[in-house]
């Protein structure tokens, strides 16, 4: 009972943190450092470096799925050019924040008006502010069984 009263509290929190946000929303954020990319007909893969985190991501492009894994901190930097990620947050339909990452950053998906459903790791801790503000076709968020607890 516990388990499912917490899944809705802080489905709950998350859906205030997608409808709230500051005065000034700012375009798909990006995380700090992008390398090399790999595309194959079906995924593309790249790695992401942030301030309080590393990993890789892979966007499957059949079935409209950005993948993350890695470790630490989804860090926000509103620049562009610093990721190559970008382009396929605004046409994924499914998030999937996995292995090791612990914190999603602030207004990291914010305007990935495409986004239906999100999927956050157990390793998941932190979700900052407006990480998913501007995403209106955000109607499911899943987080993993074994989940303890979030700060929302």
């Amino acid at each position: 009972m516990r388990s499912k009263t917490f899944r809705l509290a802080a489905a709950s929190a998350l859906a205030l943190l997608i409808v709230a946000g500051g005065a000034v929303i700012q375009p798909v954020g990006d995380i700090v450092g992008t390398t090399a990319v790999s595309v194959s007909a079906e995924t593309t893969t790249g790695q992401w470096n942030g301030v309080s985190g590393s990993g890789t991501w892979t966007y499957d492009s059949d079935n409209k799925v950005l993948t993350f894994e890695g470790t630490g901190t989804m860090d926000q930097v509103y620049n562009a050019e610093a990721t190559t990620w970008t382009s396929y947050a605004l046409q994924a339909k499914t998030v999937e924040i996995q292995g090791g990452i612990t914190g999603v950053g602030d207004r990291v998906f914010s305007g990935c008006s495409n986004i239906e459903w999100v999927s956050i790791g157990s390793s998941v801790v932190e979700i900052g502010s407006s990480a998913f503000s501007n995403c209106g076709s955000l109607v499911h968020v899943a987080f993993a069984e074994d989940t303890s607890s979030h700060t929302l």
